[in-house]
């Protein structure tokens, strides 16, 4: 614990404010309350509360007394008249709360107040069939306080807890904080005063459900078992057979028959039957919980305890319930099902690849039975990976909070309503929050009926005071009058929003249709002047707004950083889908703010389409993502087939053998994918030979270096075998030295040496002589990379790759439909060396071949070069060539409409490319193009859209976890980023920027800025908060914005 010793009076005055908690009832950054009741006072407020309770006189006189109602008050205390004369004199729980409320303010016989419960009408049903009886106790759901006495409702979690809009906020709104810290002292002494006249307990029959209830359960259950495998019939679009015993079987036939088409995706397919699965199994869970709870449950509500814990908001939810009294549910690891192992299980008990719901950690057991091992090591996965995504995750969250609060910690609100910078006096924004509002403070101004309802009480709060009750002179307010009047307006301007009456005109609006559309209908009770509904509402207004000296960038900084520490996913998958991943959570809010990426990790368009024909809009949105997406030369290879053959050198290299291999390549265009075949063989001979020829040369270079011994005794052997024949040589294999002539000087050593560099190289025996005349099949295995010594090899001749690369990108980007004679003669002739020998296409005129290009390719290698795997060289080279591509986009899927207005159908893309938007400008709406990538937007649409571009990413990552940040709050850091005309990183990089010295010193690299401020000599005028805090003095904000100066008499001068 820390202790604060205040050293001034003015420190002291300022603690006194700060711990008043009766004036820190709501958070400082987005207006909600902070402190409320919790747990076994929320239970007995229900309990009190609810219809059919009654007390004797004795008990409300003692449980009012509990409540200490005379401490601190010096009004008398006026009990109210029994709600039950006869036969004996009973009053409600309610009439105790209205006891309280007319005794807690002097205005409180005029409070008025509507309030939503935490408990759900549902549960007051229950299992009542009759619907009178159902509806007459709907009114539970909802608190209702007329004239200070309360009617209807119960007192729960909304109610007494730190819940927005709940009895306790209104109260706070109302009557103020004073108000509010005295009604909840008496309601904590009074509830637990109850307790201990009630008590409250919990058994195991409150956890049991009724056998009508578990059977259904159980039906339920037995229905989801079956729906793993109609999920993956379903994404191999096969019908599901009836036979449950013959579906698996089936269901391997289908797959191996995809499997030998070359049509079946294992990654696509493995993440589409992981959505399908989930969202069938999403509404048997719910049917699953909805057949137990509340309906089922064998005491009802409210005599449940545990069914009035969980429903009351005092610990816990109903999915707690649900988890002990129906099932687990499906269990999850980072947004996805449980993953399989590499032996193809989930769990050692189940069958590799197994497709049941039960596999996947979908468990439908429960705690009150018992939970089976599989199960109970599922449910501990998923609640480890939460634990230690807290703990991993907190020392980035406050890293990120610390860069927010040390960039933001100058930003003040001046007296002309703008933001700027303490440390230099740069504006960053006109007008704070583009409003001037303080979030603390609107939370009514949406929703103005409870002003309404209490109009009486904020009027008498404002009402005029005549001059008689004015304390002070009438003379010297007059003087004040006169030299008021004698100020020049021209001079001294008026300053926008701190004078009354100058109110926002879009607010002005809001309140006439308000007034309109809810004041003239409140309850049947007589309307509101419409001036004096004015009046409220500018007041109301005024007392909003930002005051100056307001510390705006700490209270941004902390509303992004505090709700940052929930956040756990690192990415989030659009399962069974083709939207791209999106970076979430932490690394994304990194990359954001933190390090401003100017190559986001997964950078993506929005691309919405316009609305003019909407009928089309699917059969649009298709065909431009089909236009868009990334057609590789991996995508369209059938089949790879590798044939070796050897023969005799020519000229000077009589005696040796050259390896020469026939690889054809089959390629299959799909019909809607609109590729030509001259952009195939463009692709093939501008960049794919490109390619094969560089890694051919590399691997010569390589091989010839690193076994020259080998070769050259090699050479000698064969040299000697000549006449025998290639099929002998083939039988005898040529690394069997025990033939083999090697020259005098080479020692035992030395043999030893080269026998173990031929080891590895010997010539392949009967088998794989066999395998290679049948050719390499496309599912041959593909190494992970390049070996140490290709790598090293690569760092050679970076410049090379390079610069042929280069080239096949510019070939790829022309047409590909010049088929002129020179043209393709000198391409050839560039291409062929002494590794790559010829290529070309062979035509196909039957229709076997129909939609079949095959192209082949010749090379040759000397004996002195090692063998090559040229089917997974090709297949990896492959993912590298473009057929049919946008520059800086990778792919394109299309997202459907959601159905709301203001929604339709969209093409999100993965990569970024603004000025290829333009050719589609007939079907796009760029007006409203999104994008993550927010350096993109900045070069491209400037500034504002890049502020705009900022503000939208927040608001997303956090959106996903369900967590609202004010839009003010986000607009202020995005400003500041950008109010230099660049996007600002905020770390020690964009730290620089600032004029403090002893500001950068406070954030990092302190002997650096140091040195720096002393060689430059540079100075600070101690008006950021860390400069004021180092040496001393009060920051320059809020009550330090300003000077307080008193004019002392001269005797008391010079007394």
């Amino acid at each position: 614990m820390n202790i604060h010793m205040c050293q001034t009076e003015l420190a002291r005055a300022e603690a006194h404010h700060i711990v008043a908690t009766d004036h820190q009832y709501v958070s400082p950054t987005n207006g909600q309350p902070l402190r409320g009741l919790i747990q076994d006072h929320v239970v007995m407020g229900v309990l009190l509360t609810k219809r059919d309770t009654f007390l004797t006189k004795a008990e409300y006189m003692q449980i009012l007394y509990c409540a200490g109602i005379d401490l601190g008050c010096k009004r008398s205390v006026c009990s109210i008249p029994p709600a039950i004369l006869k036969p004996q004199r009973l009053w409600t729980g309610k009439q105790v709360i209205s006891t309280l409320l007319l005794h807690l303010h002097r205005d409180a016989s005029e409070l008025n107040i509507q309030a939503t419960t935490k408990t759900p009408s549902s549960a007051w049903r229950g299992k009542t069939s009759h619907s009178d009886h159902a509806e007459a106790i709907v009114d539970e759901a909802q608190v209702v306080v007329i004239a200070g006495e309360m009617l209807s409702g119960v007192l729960d979690k909304s109610a007494l807890g730190a819940t927005e809009f709940g009895l306790m906020h209104c109260v706070n709104e109302v009557l103020g904080g004073e108000a509010t810290g005295q009604l909840l002292t008496q309601f904590g002494r009074l509830l637990t005063g109850y307790q201990q006249m009630h008590g409250f307990t919990c058994g195991i029959a409150d956890l049991l459900i009724t056998p009508e209830a578990d059977e259904m359960r159980m039906s339920l259950v037995q229905q989801s078992e079956d729906l793993g495998m109609a999920a993956a019939f379903k994404c191999i679009a096969r019908p599901a057979p009836v036979d449950r015993a013959m579906a698996r079987e089936q269901l391997c036939r289908e797959i191996r028959g995809l499997v030998a088409a070359d049509s079946f995706d294992a990654a696509r397919v493995g993440g589409v039957l992981d959505g399908q699965l989930k969202s069938m199994l999403m509404p048997h869970a719910s049917k699953i919980s909805a057949s137990c709870l509340p309906g089922g449950q064998a005491v009802p509500f409210p005599r449940n305890q545990f069914a009035l814990m969980t429903s009351t908001g005092a610990k816990g939810s109903v999915v707690n319930f649900s988890q002990i009294s129906a099932m687990l549910g499906q269990q999850e690891l980072e947004g996805r099902r449980v993953p399989l192992s590499p032996s193809g299980c989930t769990a050692p008990c189940f069958a590799p690849f197994e497709l049941t719901a039960r596999a996947g950690g979908y468990i439908t057991d429960r705690f009150l039975t018992g939970v089976q091992p599989p199960e109970f090591y599922f449910h501990c996965m998923a609640g480890r990976e939460g634990l230690v995504d807290t703990a991993v995750k907190t020392s980035r969250s406050g890293y990120l909070q610390r860069c927010l609060i040390k960039h933001l910690e100058p930003l003040v609100v001046a007296y002309d309503g703008s933001v700027r910078s303490s440390a230099d006096g740069a504006v960053v924004q006109f007008v704070s929050g583009e409003d001037l509002l303080d979030p603390t403070r609107i939370k009514f101004l949406s929703s103005p009926s409870l002003y309404a309802m209490n109009a009486d009480v904020f009027l008498k709060k404002w009402s005029r005071l005549g001059s008689a009750d004015c304390v002070g002179s009438s003379a010297a307010m007059g003087q004040f009058e006169r030299r008021h009047q004698a100020l020049n307006s021209n001079q001294q301007p008026p300053q926008a929003g701190y004078h009354f009456g100058e109110t926002s005109i879009g607010f002005v609006d809001q309140v006439g249709k308000l007034y309109r559309a809810s004041v003239e209908k409140f309850s049947g009770r007589p309307a509101v002047n419409a001036a004096r509904w004015r009046e409220i509402m500018l007041h109301k207004y005024q007392s909003a707004l930002q005051q100056p000296g307001e510390s705006v960038g700490l209270l941004a900084a902390q509303s992004v950083g505090e709700p940052s520490t929930q956040m756990t996913l690192n990415t989030f998958h659009h399962a069974g889908r083709g939207e791209a991943n999106v970076t979430l959570g932490i690394p994304r809010m990194r990359e954001i703010i933190m390090v401003a990426s100017q190559q986001p990790s997964t950078p993506l368009m929005t691309l919405p389409l316009r609305k003019e024909d909407s009928a089309d809009l699917a059969v649009a949105a298709t065909e431009l993502a089909s236009r868009l997406r990334r057609v590789t030369f991996s995508d369209l290879l059938q089949h790879v087939r590798a044939e070796e053959s050897l023969r005799r050198g020519k000229g000077a290299e009589a005696g040796s053998r050259q390896v020469r291999r026939c690889i054809h390549l089959t390629l299959h265009v799909v019909a809607h994918s609109g590729v030509k075949d001259a952009d195939i063989e463009s692709a093939f001979e501008t960049q794919f030979l490109q390619l094969f020829k560089v890694a051919m040369r590399r691997h010569a270079r390589v091989s010839s270096s690193s076994h020259a011994r080998a070769g050259e005794a090699i050479f000698q052997r064969e040299r000697k075998s000549s006449s025998r024949g290639l099929s002998n040589a083939e039988e005898r294999g040529v690394g069997d030295m025990d033939t083999g002539q090697q020259t005098a000087d080479d020692g035992d050593e030395a043999e030893a040496r080269q026998q173990r560099s031929n080891a590895a190289f010997e010539e392949p025996d009967h088998e794989d002589l066999a395998t290679l005349r049948r050719g390499y099949s496309v599912n041959a295995p593909i190494p992970g990379g390049l070996s140490d010594s290709e790598a090293d090899e690569a760092e050679d001749e970076p410049a090379e790759e390079n610069e042929l690369a280069a080239d096949g990108q510019r070939a790829a980007e022309d047409d590909g439909d010049d088929d002129s004679d020179p043209n393709r003669n000198a391409l050839k002739e560039s291409l062929l060396n002494e590794h790559l020998v010829d290529f070309g296409r062979t035509p196909h005129q039957d229709t076997l071949h129909a939609g079949v290009l095959e192209l082949w390719v010749q090379c040759e290698m000397p004996m002195t070069v090692s063998r090559m795997l040229y089917v997974p060289l090709i297949e990896e080279l492959a993912r590298d060539v473009h057929v049919k591509s946008t520059p800086g986009i990778r792919s394109a899927a299309v997202k459907a409409s959601t159905g709301k207005s203001n929604e339709g159908h969209a093409v999100q893309t993965e990569g970024v490319n603004f000025e290829a938007l333009a050719v589609f400008a007939d079907v796009i709406d760029l007006a409203q193009v999104q994008s993550n990538h927010v350096h993109a937007v900045l070069k491209f649409y400037g500034v504002e859209a890049a502020r705009a571009a900022i503000v939208n990413e927040i608001r997303s990552v956090f959106g996903v976890y369900g967590i609202s940040v004010d839009a003010r709050h986000l607009g202020l850091i995005a400003d500041f980023m950008t109010h230099e005309g660049t996007y600002k990183a905020l770390n020690r990089h964009g730290m620089h920027s600032e004029p403090s010295p002893l500001l950068k010193m406070s954030f990092e690299t302190t002997m650096g800025v140091l040195t720096e401020a002393c060689l430059l000599g540079d100075a600070d005028r101690l008006s950021t908060p860390s400069g004021s805090i180092i040496l001393g003095r009060p920051p320059q904000c809020g009550t330090g914005a300003f000077e307080l100066h008193t004019q002392f008499a001269r005797g008391d001068a010079e007394s």
